[in-house]
């Protein structure tokens, strides 16, 4: 099995809640249990200049070994959808992903080739393989899968209908978030953008208004039926959200905008440091846009999602608000698997 600090992601579970993946799932109790008997007391190395395929020092030892148990307290899944690597709200895949143990995905457009590059003269595709590495190393301190379209960043766009004209339609880029959705069977689907004038720039307007047809489409057999010829099976996720709906990384929102409210400056013990520091750290190695260097301070990192579509009753309270965006789907899983959980977790403490 390796030394305490062999890195645990190999044992996680892919918890889609049936009773017929129980078995598999329970394999990994024992190894839990093992691995906090024997690295008690142990602490994670620092984390500075970590290479990439090092894994890094919080999913190691004890506190990977806890964040691994997070992971089987929950069937959550949720998708984030953006235009380019930079755009993500990092600090709420972070929370998320490593704070509630939710299956995480970021769904990136483009690779973000028609940016700036403040390290060098290398630009399109040079920059856009730049930058793909550079978010898959960010990804690591989120806690998420990343998967990208085949459309490309051409450059500032100033309307979604120009966006879409450049990337050969609208229907190939909503051909792969549909294909994303039915593989990865999101219960949450979230639009970083909010598909209007707000958002600026074409890619992110276009982001959001794919994601908003993409929660229906992906459940219509009659969508993009050569993917259900392959083989994959239609997908409805219950519930839909966009942001920016009070300002690209405001702090602060009028109640009427709002239905999640989700504050990423929580200090996390297993972490060491806020979801937000975690995600400020992951997004420091997108240093060819100038993050090299971004830090944030301790505090409320406040962010904003709003419940556009739904599959489900009403989840909202009297004045239009929930509590997390899984607020009426049932993510539990089976009654054995948390009385296991917890005693791996009293083996850890």
């Amino acid at each position: 099995m390796g030394s305490c600090s062999a890195p645990l992601h190999e044992h996680s579970i892919n918890m889609r809640t049936t009773y017929a993946k129980l078995p598999s799932l329970l394999a990994v109790i024992p190894i839990a249990l093992l691995i906090a008997s024997t690295c008690l007391g142990q602490t994670a190395p620092p984390a500075d200049n970590i290479p990439y395929l090092t894994p890094l020092p919080q999913d190691t030892g004890l506190p990977g070994l806890k964040q691994q148990l997070r992971k089987l307290q929950t069937t959550g899944r949720l998708m984030m959808v953006v235009a380019h690597p930079d755009d993500e709200d990092g600090g709420t895949l972070t929370l998320e992903a490593r704070g509630k143990g939710v299956q995480t995905l970021l769904f990136t457009l483009t690779r973000g080739e028609g940016g700036q590059n403040e390290l060098g003269t290398g630009l399109f595709d040079k920059l856009g393989i730049l930058r793909t590495l550079e978010l898959l190393a960010s990804d690591k301190y989120y806690g998420v899968e990343q998967r990208f379209s085949r459309v490309a960043d051409f450059g500032y766009s100033k309307t979604p209908e120009e966006t879409f004209q450049k990337w050969g339609g609208h229907d190939v880029p909503l051909a792969d978030m549909v294909r994303v959705i039915r593989t990865f069977r999101p219960d949450v689907l979230v639009a970083r953008f909010s598909g209007t004038d707000a958002d600026g720039h074409g890619h992110h307007q276009a982001s959001a208004i794919l994601t908003r047809e993409a929660f229906r489409a992906a459940a219509d057999p009659n969508r993009f039926p050569e993917q259900i010829k392959e083989g994959l099976q239609p997908w409805q996720a219950k519930k839909l959200y966009i942001g920016n709906v009070c300002g690209f990384r405001s702090n602060t929102c009028a109640d009427e905008n709002w239905t999640v409210k989700l504050d990423a400056g929580e200090v996390d013990p297993v972490l060491g440091m806020s979801y937000a520091q975690m995600a400020a750290d992951g997004l420091a190695h997108q240093r060819s846009q100038g993050h090299g260097e971004y830090k944030v301070s301790p505090g409320p990192h406040n962010s904003f999602y709003k419940l556009v579509d739904s599959v489900l009753p009403n989840t909202k309270d009297a004045i239009g608000h929930e509590k997390d965006f899984f607020d009426g789907i049932d993510t539990k899983p089976p009654a054995l698997v948390l009385e296991l959980v917890e005693k791996a977790q009293t083996a850890a403490e």
